[in-house]
């Protein structure tokens, strides 16, 4: 075994996110800036105010309005990027690569004399590895079981690392009521 890629998300998950990521942004960021800019003509008394309002009051509350709906269409727009360019973790025969995201687009190298502890969780009711959280001295990195099981990862992992770096798996216990 010379490589394990571990994707971030799975591509059952692009699709069902990137779908309505895709139409918040483009809608979010057609109807806000055009209602934004038409608050800033209101303001500037290019437009007349609908009835029954002043410039001041609609243009000044539109702005606040719009702007939001700008910002939250900005805002799934970046995470529609991250979800669909983040790049998978790659666990090899020199170490772990952290994939390529935003902001930043630079892999980073975990080398397996850097890793200090690997810890794993399963859910409550299951011995299952739903996640490893690989840490070193500057960094952590989550994997999670988006297509991999993550026994044979932990196991290779183990195979490298100094005696002792991998503790045992917990069962975590998930504060939420739909918890199994």
């Amino acid at each position: 075994m010379s490589a394990i890629a571990i994707p971030w998300s799975p591509l059952w998950l692009q699709v069902i996110c990137g779908i309505p990521l895709a139409l918040l942004t483009f809608f979010g960021l057609r109807w806000g800036s055009r209602n934004l800019w038409l608050s800033f003509k209101i303001i500037r008394g290019v437009t007349p105010p609908p009835l029954r309002s002043t410039k001041v009051l609609s243009g000044t509350l539109g702005m606040i309005f719009y702007f939001i709906v700008v910002v939250v269409g900005l805002a799934s727009g970046y995470f529609l990027c991250a979800l669909l360019t983040t790049q998978p973790t790659v666990v090899t025969e020199s170490g772990v690569i952290i994939g390529a995201h935003l902001p930043k687009y630079q892999a980073r190298l975990i080398g397996w004399g850097e890793i200090t502890s690997v810890e794993c969780g399963m859910p409550a009711r299951s011995n299952e590895i739903r996640r490893l959280i690989v840490r070193s001295k500057l960094e952590a990195v989550e994997l999670g079981n988006a297509a991999v099981a993550l026994e044979p990862v932990r196991v290779f992992i183990a195979q490298h690392t100094a005696p002792g770096t991998i503790r045992p798996c917990k069962h975590e216990t998930y504060s939420h009521k739909w918890s199994y």
